[in-house]
C-alpha cells in the first residue's frame, strides 16, 4: 500500500492541532482507490463538526473508490463513519465485512458549501 497523503487539520486562528489524517492506496475490497489509513480528532474537539469536515476535505481531493474501516469493536467509531458516509453519498454506500465502500465524486462540496467545511484546512505533512 502506497502512503497517499497525511494532513494535520488544525485551528485557523490559534494553529493549535485538532487532528490528523493519513490516506493511503490499500484496498481490501476493490481492485483500486483510496482508504483512510488512520484517522483521529483530539477529545476535546470531537462533536463539533470538525471530523466529519475532515472527511469529507478527504473524499473531495481523491476522487473515485473509497474505503473506510472504523476501528475495532469501536461503536461509536461505526457510528461516525456510518454518519459521514450516508451523509456524503446520500446512503449510496455498501457496508461489510467491517468495510465501507464507496465513490467519492468532486460534487459535496459545491453542493453543500456550509461554513464548517471552509473552517476546516487540512495542511499536508
Amino acid at each position: 500500500a502506497l502512503l497517499v497523503a497525511g494532513y494535520l487539520t488544525k485551528e485557523q486562528e490559534s494553529e493549535r492541532l485538532l487532528g490528523f489524517v493519513m490516506i493511503n492506496t490499500h484496498m481490501q475490497k476493490s481492485g483500486f482507490g483510496h482508504s483512510i489509513a488512520e484517522f483521529m480528532v483530539l477529545p476535546k474537539f470531537r462533536r463539533n463538526g470538525i471530523g466529519k469536515s475532515a472527511a469529507i476535505l478527504c473524499f473531495e481531493k481523491y476522487p473515485g473508490a473509497w474505503e473506510v474501516s472504523s476501528s475495532y469493536g469501536s461503536e461509536q467509531a461505526y457510528l461516525f463513519w456510518k454518519n459521514v458516509i450516508d451523509e456524503y453519498t446520500g446512503n449510496n454506500n455498501k457496508y461489510e465485512d467491517g468495510i465501507f465502500r464507496f465513490f467519492a465524486y468532486f460534487i459535496f462540496l459545491s453542493k453543500t458549501c456550509n461554513n464548517s467545511l471552509k473552517n476546516v484546512p487540512l495542511t499536508r505533512f
